[in-house]
Order: C-alpha cells, then structure tokens, then sequence
C-alpha cells in the first residue's frame, strides 16, 4: 500500500509575469498578485542597512578629520604627525568600501526578480487558501485576520496576519514616504483575509 502526498495547487503564473501587479509596495513589503494568485514579499535589508549607516557616517567623520588635518597642515598648523593621516584615509577607505559593499546588497535585494526570493505567504485565490512561501497549506484566508500592531523594533505601524493557530507574521509596514497602512489592508480584504 502506497501513499500518496496531497497535490498542492500551483500557481497560474509568475509573480514576475506581465500579468502580475503590485497591489502594494512600502517600506519593503509587497503584495503582488495575478488573477488566481498573490504572494506577499519582504525585500527588507537589516543587516546591509545598519552596515552601510555605520559606515557611511564613519566615512563622513573620519574624511571630514582629515580634510580638517590637510588644511591645517598646509597652512602651517599641524595638529599631529603624517602618519596620522595616513590612518585616517585608510580607516576612511575601509569604511567607504563597507558602506559601498552593503548599498549594493541592498540594491540586489530591492531589483531582484521576485522568483529569486522566498515568499513569506502565497495565497491561491481560486481556492481561498493561504500557504507559506513552500507552498504548504497554512490556513483558509477567510479565518486569517489582519490587523495594525505597533512593534518594539520600529516606531512605523505594522500590518500583522493571525493564523487560526495564533501564529502571528508581519505582511506590511507603514511609511512616512510610502503612506499607511490602508492600502496594504485594502489589499488583503481584496484577497479574502479578515481584516480589523
């Protein structure tokens, strides 16, 4: 006797194709869909983020000492030996390649095709069904509930899903620049989520 694991459904096409539309993009997240399917994406860089931040200020202060240092030098008034200067172009060189290194992580992440990512959920519309980003069946949309939730991480308003089994997962995040969290709710009532 054999058995046999249940076919999950897959989707009618890429969340790349020309047919799929972004329903919302902000602070990261985005909710894009086709007229059978939607996937929810995090494009967020923290790590790359904070290193390009750090480095990028270390670079301005450092090359900024040094500037100060040359000109002090070339008037006559020294403030310590050459080789000081030395230290500090190399410090700023490092710092300059770090936060360059790390700009361009996150500008991989932003502009990569989205089939090269991991979905943090998939929903299968014709089925009203949310799974996560392996295709595994998590819960009917219409039991998940949506709400905005304040995180201790960030002072922007986030957009949390609940599963029946009270897991918790973050789909979006409001944005000074990019607007509220209204569109991102309107999204997900559109793809058959409860949402307060």
């Amino acid at each position: 006797m054999t058995s046999s694991s249940p076919v999950m459904p897959q989707p009618d096409a890429s969340p790349d194709a020309a047919i799929a539309a972004v329903l919302v993009s902000s602070a990261g997240y985005e909710i894009v869909a086709t007229p059978g399917w939607a996937w929810v994406y995090d494009r967020r860089t923290r790590g790359p983020a904070i290193a390009a931040a750090v480095s990028g200020g270390i670079t301005f202060i450092v090359g900024m000492n040094a500037l100060i240092f040359v000109i002090l030098a070339l008037t006559g008034q020294p403030i310590a030996p050459w080789p000081v200067l030395a230290v500090e172009l190399g410090l700023a060189a490092l710092a300059g390649g770090i936060c360059r290194a790390a700009l361009k992580l996150r500008r991989d992440r932003a502009e990569a095709p989205r089939e090269q990512l991991s979905p943090l959920v998939q929903i299968d519309r014709d089925h009203g069904m949310v799974l996560d980003g392996r295709g595994q069946a998590l819960a009917p949309a219409a039991q998940v509930q949506a709400y905005r939730a304040m995180r201790i991480d960030s002072s922007a308003p986030s957009l949390m899903i609940r599963f029946p089994d009270n897991r918790r997962m973050e789909v979006a995040r409001g944005s000074l620049f990019g607007g509220g969290l209204e569109p991102a709710k309107g999204a997900l009532r559109e793809l058959g989520f409860s949402v307060q």
